[in-house]
């Protein structure tokens, strides 16, 4: 059976205590007292800065599960009026799902996101890595915005737009990403944001730099920027359902159904 090391910041973080509820054989600890090599089980926690801990479990084959914000559902919509961050991504020793796994669509329809058609515009959104995620690939934020806007400008006379990483409450209820995405977008270039998933489902094509849950449906040289590749309905269709398998409301986390289909999907996988 399972056994699961839940590292919880100062024992209080509200989303890895309840997903400990759902797993089985699951023990919290303050991740400052985890112990690498005296905590054995499944390693579970939260967030980028943990780079180190997660080089060495890639390192040792020890595998880890690394929950962070679903790739859809957490803004207003019909299914979540009040934009409540009710969804977290879960993903089995890697930081991003990667795969498209054949599944059905039914965990994409509860969302009530319709997949738009590809829209044609002439400006290009470039979208900012936060600080986290520069860290954690060890980019530096101002020259990586400087070196890409450089190339861009090699491609395209375009007007490039830059969109800089808010705190959720500013993007997801007043400036959000789907306001700039209806406003004369051509495509968006981004590191390795969701931001590229939430334009590939807008109908715009996405260009990332760094591996993307979105990488299978975007394009990754800019030299194409003129001409990018945009998936169609069927790879698109496939493609957010695969990722509603990945993702999980909290709770599913807590009642134990999330673990259950993640059991099912890695299985798939291997």
């Amino acid at each position: 059976m399972d056994k699961f090391i839940v590292l919880s910041k100062n024992l209080n973080d509200p989303y890895l205590g309840r997903f400990a509820n759902g797993l089985p054989n699951a023990t919290v600890i303050d991740q400052n007292d985890f112990n690498y090599d005296k905590h054995d089980g499944i390693i579970v926690f939260r967030g980028l800065t943990k780079r180190k801990l997660i080089e060495n479990c890639k390192k040792d084959n020890r595998e880890f599960w690394y929950v962070d914000t679903g790739y859809f559902g957490n803004y207003r919509s019909l299914s979540n009026p009040m934009g409540h961050k009710n969804w977290h991504r879960v993903v089995i020793n890697d930081v991003q799902n990667f795969n498209i796994i054949n599944k059905p669509k039914d965990r994409w329809d509860i969302h009530k996101i319709k997949l738009q058609n590809r829209k044609q515009g002439d400006d290009i959104l470039l979208v900012t890595p936060s600080e986290k995620p520069c860290k954690f690939y060890g980019i530096n934020l101002d020259e990586w915005v400087d070196n890409t806007c450089r190339e861009i400008k090699k491609q395209t006379d375009r007007t490039i737009r830059i969109r800089q990483k808010a705190r959720r409450q500013d993007r997801v209820f007043a400036n959000t990403i789907f306001d700039d995405l209806d406003n004369n977008i051509h495509c968006v270039v981004t590191y390795n944001s969701i931001a590229a998933t939430e334009a590939v489902i807008h109908g715009i094509p996405a260009f990332v730099q760094a591996p993307n849950a979105a990488s299978k449906v975007s394009n990754t040289k800019l030299k194409d920027i003129e001409n990018p590749f945009f998936p169609d309905e069927n790879l698109r269709l496939s493609w957010v359902s695969s990722l509603a398998y990945s993702q999980f409301h909290i709770n599913e986390m807590e009642s134990g159904k999330a673990y259950k289909l993640i059991r099912e999907s890695n299985e798939i996988i291997n």
